[in-house]
């Protein structure tokens, strides 16, 4: 087969083409991984996946070349999501989700998981849980208890509470009464360095957030916090018209961790089954830091290639519905925003980092 690059372009970029026949578009994508254009191939069939969900030797194509995209460093996967655009947001949803809006994207890559403190821990070379102090600053307890607003503590008193409450899977104590209380049977159970590296982090500050998604970059490749486009369009994992992450299917402990105030306590993200990009826990578990500005009117500015949000505003973008909400936060649509306050002292809340190849 010869492959005409400008009708790929077409198939891939423009929204009211006739888009080819799954056969088709296989066949052109196996001619370029064998010429090396790996990056091309996949958003091809990105794009063609999203025409023909059901067809099973276009996802299996589709997910290989995915994962030979898929990058492990600083002990954080990263999963591959191809340039392409999609609609953002929904003409059915909230006022903040209206209009609909073309976004295009460049290629990035994301976490396929909220972080762990273990793994917040080794990317950003900090003492190992539960301590969780800068190494490269020397920072000590009493400096972390005197809250700074120019320079926020990483670990205030408070979170370091928060952590030991949410982000621990603590082993359990055999032969402890059954009506014991929890608080009591949680101060009996034994945490293991281990056990930092199931639940996800919470607690953290929106500018602690940013540090520390910071502290890996290099000339060559960035690390950050995602905007809310590149957010969105992971959740939707190639589904173009999906409500959630999963599909249109009503929501289930299945798929996602949510409405479970009462239980208190979330569940091992690793447990949830992943999108079509290989992430997990993209709805519900916890709301996640987005570096932009909040704006209910931002959709208004359309078309958009990259955006970032506003320059300025008094909250930040939180996307995914948390453990403690209720169902309709999990839609892939759906926008939440907090005020970046340093002290950052909310248990439905965390952060998934985003990888990107700087610009030459």
């Amino acid at each position: 087969m010869t492959v005409d690059l400008r009708s790929i372009h077409r198939w891939i970029w423009d929204e009211i083409v006739s888009f080819p026949a799954a056969e088709t578009a296989l066949e052109a994508a196996s001619v370029l991984v064998a010429n090396g254009s790996i990056d091309t191939a996949a958003s091809l069939l990105d794009r063609a996946w999203g025409h023909h969900p059901s067809h099973r030797a276009l996802q299996d194509a589709r997910a290989n070349v995915l994962d030979s995209l898929a990058v492990k460093e600083h002990s954080i996967t990263f999963r591959y999501v191809p340039a392409g655009w999609f609609w953002q947001g929904s003409e059915d949803g909230d006022h903040d989700e209206r209009p609909r809006r073309r976004v295009e994207l460049d290629p990035f890559w994301i976490a396929d998981a909220p972080l762990t403190w273990t793994q917040i821990a080794t990317f950003a070379d900090l003492v190992p849980a539960p301590s969780l102090q800068w190494k490269r600053e020397g920072r000590t307890d009493e400096d972390d208890d005197e809250f700074n607003e120019q320079n926020p503590p990483l670990i205030d008193s408070i979170t370091r509470r928060m952590v030991s409450i949410y982000s621990v899977a603590r082993v359990p104590v055999a032969g402890l009464p059954d009506d014991l209380p929890d608080w009591q049977r949680q101060a009996l159970e034994t945490a293991t360095p281990e056990s930092y590296n199931v639940l996800p982090a919470v607690g953290i500050s929106w500018q602690n957030a940013v540090k520390l998604a910071s502290v890996r970059s290099t000339s060559a490749i960035e690390y950050t916090l995602p905007t809310e486009a590149q957010w969105e369009r992971a959740a939707r994992g190639g589904l173009p018209d999906a409500r959630y992450p999963w599909g249109d299917t009503d929501p289930s402990p299945r798929f996602a961790d949510y409405d479970r105030f009462e239980e208190f306590k979330m569940r091992p993200t690793r447990e949830l089954v992943p999108n079509g990009y290989g992430l997990v826990a993209m709805a519900g578990t916890l709301n996640e830091w987005c570096l932009d500005w909040y704006d209910a009117r931002e959709y208004l500015q359309n078309p958009a290639r990259n955006p970032v949000g506003p320059s300025s505003g008094k909250q930040r973008v939180a996307r995914g519905g948390s453990w403690a909400d209720c169902p309709a936060t999990l839609r892939v649509s759906y926008r939440s925003a907090f005020e970046p306050s340093p002290y950052g002292t909310i248990p439905t809340i965390g952060m998934r980092l985003v990888r990107r190849i700087r610009a030459v």
